[in-house]
């Protein structure tokens, strides 16, 4: 099953024994995969599904480029696609979640980035998560939060693994963020 618009909306937590557990919701764009090894599947709909901030940028770049296009081939929704929705929406988290642990300039420097994730089109956003995975990363321009700054290793794999032809280079690494303050033990 393809969810098709993972997104802060469509996820919930909860508190189990001392444990988070995350429940994502809302199927309503979902469709289901053929069982058979190796068989292709068809969209439900003829238009791009999902949340702009939280978009694979491929289906991104398939939307925009379909309107641009006669020529252009439509992606087909992957389980990747899925997979890359919850990068964008973990990252979205750890933005503005925590402002409140960061400087003024650290914290205007995360909102203009989350702001460039509710881009006025669909290429905005798509050219905003392209910056975000090469440039923003390689000046270091993105501040974790010390509650936040456990998950910077996790980033620096998923930037690799979504984006390695971007993020080749150890300076574009998510490894390279830096803290805002010392990190509090019991958060």
């Amino acid at each position: 099953m393809l969810h098709r618009d993972i997104s802060v909306e469509n996820i919930v937590f909860e508190k189990r024994g001392g444990s988070y557990h995350f429940i994502l919701n809302e199927f309503d764009m979902a469709t289901v995969l053929p069982i058979r090894h190796g068989a292709r599947y068809s969209p439900s709909s003829k238009h791009r599904t999902g949340t702009l901030p939280f978009m694979a940028c491929s289906l991104l770049r398939d939307a925009f480029m379909m309107a641009t296009s006669e020529q252009w081939q439509s992606t087909t929704h992957l389980l990747a696609h899925d997979y890359e929705s919850l990068f964008w929406v973990s990252l979205w988290c750890m933005l503005a979640l925590f402002l409140d642990y960061l400087s003024a300039d650290e914290r205007q420097m995360n909102v203009e980035i989350l702001e460039s994730l509710e881009g006025p089109t669909v290429r905005a956003v798509y050219q905003a998560k392209q910056d975000i995975c090469t440039t923003t990363l390689r000046k270091s321009t993105i501040t974790l939060a010390p509650p936040a700054l456990c998950l910077a290793k996790w980033f620096n794999g998923w930037v690799r693994l979504l984006y390695g032809d971007y993020s080749t280079t150890k300076d574009r690494q998510f490894g390279k963020l830096k803290a805002s303050q010392p990190s509090d033990p019991d958060m």
